[in-house]
């Protein structure tokens, strides 16, 4: 309900905004004249009988909007409005009835009309899906979240191991089961051999892993291209098929239609052309990234092969200056034990001759030895000497020899206590 001023005689004032032409504020001084009204009825104070009026207050009408759709508004004082307050006079372009009188109301007020409008349909929207640029993630590879790689350091590692142990007793052998530095180096180039093998086999799983990545993105811009064309032509299609269906009620106006048509086929050619082009521009800028991060990433990957094969060029030449070395070290030991084998073949003489005289005293200890030979053949034969030691310890106790065996493992480098 509106506010108002008891003292204040409104009907003057509503005579003198309607003497003013002020209709507004007339239906405004009115709707403070019917509140007073209304208390002073309620408070039986109206002794002077006074009645509410509705001659300048909002009534409801109807008028019609530029397609000819029907809705509901306010007449104030002769004037439509949107609502009843009469603060949103009736936009441009909308058709009113007032007095029995059409107006197509413009900027400037209402235009009065010969007859009833001509109403045309509402032209269609082109609701074209809103463009976002294709996002994928750069390639990265981490050798060490490889899995593949993984099985395959796995493998070189044991066979690597393997190798260098084979190396370790063919060497060892060779100088009487002694270990020597040329053993450790045998052992150490076998398990190198191996580690070499794990490096090689990481381009060719980087090469592996990037054909994958971009496998997959390219199958992920196919799916990601046929969606956003899908639904292009869908709204393209339903805006032609809508634009079809546009026809104006009344045939006077098929000039005005056909110029409406020309500017919207203009309009949506200049449209269509413009969003051509973004699309190309945008296109363009993916596959202009897309080429230059795969150029990127052959560079990198020849600089790091190119340095990978000179580190690998270095180690190889380290390794046969290694060899060279090792090979004239052996010849020198080999000079060196053709000289002690002469001294040895003098020494024999002269040993076999005390040999033969001790020889009937140590009979029982050649039987003692026979028996460590044999346990250590059959200890050679296990996968592990100091599981074979512990399950034969009794046996080997009993023949007297335990601790000659054990002390040739720990020798020969099979178990450490």
């Amino acid at each position: 309900m509106a506010t108002y001023d008891k003292n204040t005689d409104y009907m003057a004032l509503i005579n003198k905004a309607k003497a003013a032409g002020d209709i507004k504020a007339a239906s405004s001084y009115e709707a403070m004249r019917n509140a007073k009204i209304a208390d002073m009825n309620s408070a039986g104070t109206n002794t002077n009988n006074y009645a509410t009026t509705n001659n300048y207050g909002p009534k409801e009408t109807i008028y019609y909007d530029p397609t000819g759709q029907q809705k509901t508004g306010y007449n104030i004082g002769g004037k439509t409005y949107l609502d009843s307050a009469g603060t949103q006079r009736l936009g441009a372009g909308n058709y009113t009835n007032v007095g029995n009188n059409w107006y197509m109301m413009g900027n400037e007020g209402g235009i009065q009309l010969s007859g009833m409008p001509t109403f045309r349909q509402e032209m269609p929207e082109l609701n074209l899906p809103k463009y976002k640029a294709f996002n994928y993630k750069p390639f990265n590879y981490d050798v060490n979240n490889d899995d593949v790689y993984k099985q395959y350091a796995e493998m070189y590692q044991r066979q690597g191991q393997s190798a260098g142990e084979n190396a370790l007793a063919s060497a060892s052998a060779a100088t009487g089961g002694i270990p020597s530095s040329y053993a450790a180096a045998a052992n150490s180039q076998a398990q190198q051999a191996y580690a070499k093998k794990t490096a090689d086999i990481i381009p060719t799983l980087e090469q592996n892993a990037y054909n994958r990545y971009a496998n997959d993105r390219e199958l992920a811009y196919n799916d990601y291209q046929n969606v956003y064309n899908a639904a292009f032509n869908n709204a393209t299609t339903q805006y032609k098929a809508d634009l079809d269906n546009v026809n104006y009620i009344d045939s006077r106006n098929d000039l005005s239609y056909d110029r409406t048509q020309q500017d919207a086929a203009t309009a949506y050619a200049k449209y269509w052309d413009e969003l051509t082009r973004q699309d190309d521009l945008k296109q363009q800028g993916i596959d202009n990234t897309y080429r230059q991060n795969t150029f990127d990433w052959t560079k990198q990957t020849d600089a790091r092969d190119f340095s990978y094969n000179q580190g690998q060029d270095a180690i190889q030449n380290s390794l046969a200056r290694d060899d060279n070395a090792r090979a004239w070290a052996q010849y020198a030991l080999s000079k060196d034990d053709n000289a002690r084998q002469w001294e040895q073949f003098e020494y024999n003489k002269t040993q076999d001759a005390l040999a033969k005289e001790e020889a009937a005293k140590e009979e029982p200890q050649y039987a003692k030895n026979d028996l460590v030979v044999m346990s250590l053949e059959d200890a050679m034969l296990a996968p592990d000497k100091r599981i074979w030691l512990d399950q034969n310890m009794i046996a080997l106790n009993k023949s007297g020899i335990y601790k000659d065996v054990k002390d040739m493992l720990k020798i020969k480098g099979y178990i450490t206590d």
